[in-house]
């Protein structure tokens, strides 16, 4: 009996524990500067989002925002997206090299 199956990962409880109290936060800040300008995003609290994006955990959502500010801010130094870069292949201390380089 050969067939494909496929591991279900499952949103952590710590990740979700996560963006409620960033979000508590988040509102106490935005309720006390109301009208200043500065306010802080919520971040979506429904897991299914986090799935499509494949964020499961406080790890893969660091990933995530390390190489999305890559992509982005490459772009905004050099005119082209770093398309040569192999995300994949890099650990968390690579993708924050790349973002020390950037920011200098």
């Amino acid at each position: 009996m050969g067939g494909a199956f496929t591991i279900m990962k499952k949103i952590s409880q710590k990740f979700l524990d996560y963006i409620k109290k960033s979000n508590e936060k988040a509102k106490k800040y935005n309720l006390e500067n109301k009208g200043t300008g500065n306010f802080i995003s919520l971040m979506i609290e429904n897991p299914k989002h986090w799935e499509d994006y494949g964020i499961y955990n406080l790890r893969d959502l660091v990933r995530y925002n390390l190489e999305t500010y890559i992509w982005d801010e490459f772009k905004s130094v050099n005119g082209i997206r770093p398309r040569f870069m192999n995300f994949k292949e890099m650990g968390i201390r690579e993708l924050r090299r790349q973002v020390n380089l950037l920011k200098d």
